[in-house]
């Protein structure tokens, strides 16, 4: 089943893989942050509206799972750490879907139309597979979950209609959050738990990157950076993936997602514009493809 993608700001994968540090809320301790239904409780139903042509506008996971293995990550915030952390362990679910595991990204707004408006602008960083959307009981979440507004996000998984694991997660972190999360999730549905390395190598590009690409072209898009600054790191990149033509394609693809993004691409020079739009075009980075032939 393939879903509508979602738009977040280009960074938001970019940053958070690169530089992603510890805290989480999950531990069991005096500092324990609860949000949503704890293990072994029930699991209710509840609704989200899904942009997708191939289902209902509304459906509810807890019943389209049928009792089986379920994974829903509430995203009470979108910041950096949240989208990053989003993206790939909904990546990984997506290649569990064969064992029966049923996967939601479940955004919490207010503004479900303006939400909704957010979404059909997306095209490139979120994932491609799974259960996307946003929940019709606002931002408060459904109300039989006593979710917690104070956390970033509430990560759920569950079997047989009770909850087997909770994560309440107040400052994700893709490095400490991930192999936790995944690990009590490849409990709950069989299997070897995967390497984070190889999540990233096999999953979004960005994250991925070489990190002297992904830094050079996060300075070439600052909003002050003098001409002569552009054209040295411009040759510097340029230099570089010639050196290692297999980033050609990265290049073009980071490129793209700047040059898309409202928020970097409103406050790029004019000599920067014009390298990164000469990547994308070069380097495969089309309008709407996300740098993918």
């Amino acid at each position: 089943m393939r879903v509508q993608q979602l738009y977040c700001p280009f960074w938001s994968a970019v940053w958070f893989a690169v530089f992603g540090f510890v805290c989480s809320g999950s531990g069991q301790d005096d500092r324990t942050v609860y949000s949503g239904p704890q293990p072994g409780e029930k699991l209710p139903s509840f609704k989200i509206r899904v942009l997708s042509e191939e289902m209902p506008q509304e459906v509810d996971p807890v019943a389209l799972s049928g009792g089986g293995p379920l994974f829903l990550v509430f995203v009470h915030e979108v910041t950096r750490p949240s989208v990053g952390l989003s993206r790939v362990l909904m990546e990984y679910a997506a290649t569990r879907k064969k064992d029966g595991l049923t996967s939601a990204l479940v955004f919490l707004a207010d503004d479900i139309t303006a939400q909704e408006q957010w979404m059909q602008r997306a095209r490139h960083a979120l994932p491609k597979e799974g259960l996307l959307g946003i929940c019709v009981d606002g931002k408060e979440g459904p109300g039989a979950y006593g979710l917690n507004r104070n956390v970033t996000m509430t990560i759920l998984i569950a079997r047989n209609g009770q909850v087997v694991a909770n994560f309440a997660l107040v400052q994700p972190s893709l490095q400490v959050d991930a192999p936790k999360i995944l690990e009590s999730l490849v409990r709950t549905i069989g299997g070897e738990t995967p390497k984070l390395e190889e999540l990233l190598r096999s999953g979004s590009a960005s994250a991925a990157m070489p990190n002297r690409l992904v830094e050079a072209v996060r300075r070439i898009s600052g909003p002050e950076i003098s001409q002569e600054e552009v054209e040295r790191i411009a040759q510097r990149v340029e230099g570089y993936v010639n050196q290692y033509p297999d980033n050609k394609p990265q290049l073009g693809r980071l490129a793209r997602r700047v040059l898309d993004d409202p928020t970097t691409a409103g406050r790029l020079t004019e000599a920067a514009r014009q390298y990164l739009s000469k990547w994308a075009k070069q380097f495969g980075g089309a309008p709407g493809t996300d740098g993918k032939r």
